[in-house]
């Protein structure tokens, strides 16, 4: 293979390399808030309040168990002191409720600010010309200022910022265009450690870009957007909420009654 034709395998590897890493880091960056987000409004706020009904059964069945005890000790229950030791069993199981209704707020948040699909696809592909020059996997031989640039960018990328990316790219034209220019003095041997680099990059990107389609929310990405799947969903943990009101109201009967009989 002449140096010409690895040059040109070298800039194949770029394009696709840079690429990738745009599916990823959209991927990582931008899908996966998304699907989360969809996912904590449409069906996690149901589960959420599932849970808070499953941990207050179960705080009931303890408190009903622990009065039992001292009823078959043949002492009275001391309520109070039953009550505190179960209220400190679940303040941990609280403290998930607080976290996972925060993460429906969030999502509500991200919702309601996503960016237009043309701001989307147009910081996408000024991503994918920045890289190309930028990246240090695509150039191995950046300046620690080069590097410190391409931080910067990365940073206005993956927090969706289009305007900032713009102004960046003002701001560092020169920075960019001293990485774009490729040096022509390489040696065979220098190009093709960059083609090994680049096709390693691609293995491994194509392997995180799978590993992500399998896990969640990536797993539900097309049942998110089914409004039929959704709303079966939903039924599914409403009637499990129905299900869990109607023994905690029994539950508690049970638990009024055994205060109502042993209380002194």
């Amino acid at each position: 293979m002449t140096t010409q034709e690895l040059h040109t395998d070298l800039q194949y590897l770029k394009s696709g390399y840079t690429a990738l890493l745009n599916e990823v880091e959209v991927m990582k960056n931008w899908g996966k808030v998304q699907l989360e987000a969809l996912y904590s409004t449409q069906i996690g706020k149901y589960e959420v309040e599932l849970l808070e009904l499953q941990i207050e059964l179960k705080a009931l069945k303890k408190k009903i168990q622990l009065a039992h005890q001292a009823i078959n000790l043949g002492v009275y229950p001391d309520f109070k002191q039953i009550e505190g030791a179960v209220a400190k069993m679940t303040r941990e199981a609280l403290g998930e409720i607080t976290a996972a209704k925060n993460k429906i707020s969030f999502g509500k948040a991200v919702l309601s600010n996503l960016s237009s699909p043309e701001e989307s696809a147009e910081l996408r592909k000024l991503f994918r010309n920045i890289a190309k020059a930028l990246h240090p996997d695509i150039n191995p031989n950046l300046t620690p200022d080069q590097k410190e640039v391409w931080h910067q960018f990365q940073e206005a990328y993956n927090t969706g910022d289009l305007e900032r990316f713009k102004a960046l790219e003002i701001v560092y034209a020169d920075v960019v265009a001293a990485a774009e220019s490729e040096p022509k003095d390489l040696s065979e041997e220098e190009i093709r450690l960059q083609i090994n680099t680049l096709k390693n990059g691609i293995t491994e990107l194509t392997a995180e870009k799978k590993q992500l389609e399998s896990d969640f929310p990536f797993s539900l990405a097309d049942q998110l957007h089914d409004e039929e799947w959704v709303d079966e969903k939903q039924q599914a943990v409403i009637k499990d909420i129905e299900e869990y009101i109607a023994a905690l109201a029994e539950k508690t009967a049970d638990y009024e009654l055994i205060k109502e009989t042993y209380e002194r």
